[in-house]
């Protein structure tokens, strides 16, 4: 749902929609659902959020509707966007309430299941994989057999595909080990 927000939405106003809106969501499951108390300065916190996301919403508006018109080509997809704003708005606001179900049943089994964290999220990253390589070998411009020649053409490209691995594999670890530190952080709103 966040991708196909970012056809109605800038990818910088989607973010910081989405990221505001899970974590006022989250507070809100965390107390309707699970019946935390969650102090007043975390309160205060998720006013001010609602107020940023009020404040970029609205200049959003406002930018849209003083920019409509300028960079018009003639053709009806210039304008979809424009005419459908609202489009991305729902379409953050089901990623966001998907996510915070998401977490909340992730937490609660783990909870009462004493499942490891890690193991949860390498079993999410396996799943990933999953669906990933078949949907890149269908819709991947070139098979693998070209893409392996187009390797062995040009070593700028090896390096690049093995540099790139390793950064992503450094931040999925390091993306881990911070979701571990601030999950034990947030045990107890």
């Amino acid at each position: 749902l966040k991708w196909a927000s970012f056809v109605y939405v800038a990818a910088s106003i989607a973010e910081m929609l989405s990221v505001g809106l899970e974590l006022i969501l989250s507070v809100l499951v965390a107390r309707g659902v699970r019946k935390r108390q969650i102090s007043s300065m975390r309160w205060a916190g998720v006013l001010l959020v609602v107020a940023g996301l009020v404040i970029v919403q609205i200049a959003a508006a406002m930018y849209s509707t003083s920019n409509n018109g300028n960079n018009d080509t003639g053709t009806e997809d210039d304008n979809e966007a424009d005419v459908y704003p609202w489009v991305g708005s729902f379409l953050i606001v089901g990623q966001c309430v998907t996510a915070a179900g998401q977490d909340m049943a992730e937490e609660l089994f783990l909870q009462e299941s004493e499942f490891p964290a890690m193991l949860l999220l390498g079993m999410e990253g396996v799943v990933g994989l999953v669906f990933g390589i078949p949907l890149y070998l269908i819709y991947a411009p070139e098979t693998p057999t070209e893409t392996m020649e187009n390797f062995r053409q040009s070593s700028w490209k090896v390096d690049y595909v093995v540099n790139l691995t390793v950064i992503f594999t450094a931040t999925g670890i390091f993306n881990i080990l911070a979701t571990g530190a601030t999950s034990s952080m947030t045990r107890n709103m």
